[in-house]
């Protein structure tokens, strides 16, 4: 009963549960690249409380890597439609360890599926977070919001002056 019963059936699948005792940074780097590398699917758990207070930036790992997800949370929540919109994984109801654990053994059954569900998170991953997407992404958008402004004294409300500049902020705008 519970996650008693999920990790006695991960025991009996042959899983094995590896959480790194070393505090190097390269270390732990290098054993969760080699962990992601060999691992089948993948997990995400939170609380029914956490709703969408919180994204784990881990989501974002696991989706990179390729491999499926199987994740345990609020499907009301931003990870939850990621995760469904992606096609990279199935998705339970928070706290609830049968439904998890069931989750895990039809996804480790099903050889064909994860894959699939590998390549369509990491697909998702670069068309969503790829650095340098993201970073033209912010760039263009503070281009169209300065171009957007007005910052002439006649229009401002923040106190610059004739030149755009904020009283005691002869550079800033």
């Amino acid at each position: 009963n519970g996650w008693g019963s999920w990790y006695n059936g991960c025991a009996r699948m042959n899983f094995s549960i590896v959480i790194p005792a070393l505090n190097e940074e390269k270390a732990v780097e290098s054993i969760l690249k080699r962990t992601l590398a060999a691992a089948d699917l993948t997990l995400v758990t939170q609380q029914r409380a956490v709703a969408d207070i919180v994204f784990p930036s881990k989501v974002l790992t696991l989706l990179a890597a390729g491999k499926p997800v199987v994740a345990s949370l609020n499907a009301g929540s931003e990870v939850a439609r990621v995760v469904a919109e992606a096609g990279a994984g199935v998705v339970t109801a928070a706290e609830d360890a049968e439904a998890l654990a069931a989750a895990v053994r039809a996804l480790c059954g099903d050889v064909d599926r994860r894959p699939l569900m590998g390549t369509r998170g990491r697909a998702y991953a670069r068309a969503h977070w790829d650095r340098g997407r993201l970073l033209s992404d912010i760039e263009q958008q503070l281009l169209a919001l300065a171009a957007s402004r007005s910052w002439s004294a006649a229009s401002s409300s923040n106190g610059a002056d004739a030149a755009g500049h904020l009283p005691g902020h002869p550079h800033v705008r």
